[in-house]
């Protein structure tokens, strides 16, 4: 059995021209000058720099707070733990007390 050549199935289908007919489309590469995978890095970029930024000022700060507690045996991190659990807790119940009025 013989199969025709590829060209002659590249053409027309059901004698319509096809939806891309006189465009040069490759259909490999969609985002190609669009400029999306700019817009992606720069975002990537961004997002980066805000996240390192947090875990520097949270890593900064951590370390600060134990230095306050690291004369006392044990004092850097467990004594810096509990004394942040109870700040933390002092601040949540200053915001949101618990008012019963009867």
């Amino acid at each position: 059995m013989l199969l025709p050549p590829m060209a002659s199935r590249i053409g027309p289908r059901n004698g319509k021209p096809s939806a891309t007919m006189g465009r040069k489309t490759s259909g490999l590469n969609i985002l190609s000058g669009s400029g999306v995978p700019e817009r992606i890095m720069a975002m990537h970029s961004l997002f980066d720099s805000i996240n390192g930024g947090i875990h520097w000022f949270f890593d900064t700060g951590w370390d600060i707070w134990c230095d306050l507690f690291a004369p006392p045996p044990y004092g850097d991190p467990y004594i810096a733990i509990v004394v942040a659990m109870m700040v933390f807790y002092v601040a949540y119940k200053t915001i949101y007390p618990n008012i019963q009025i009867y």
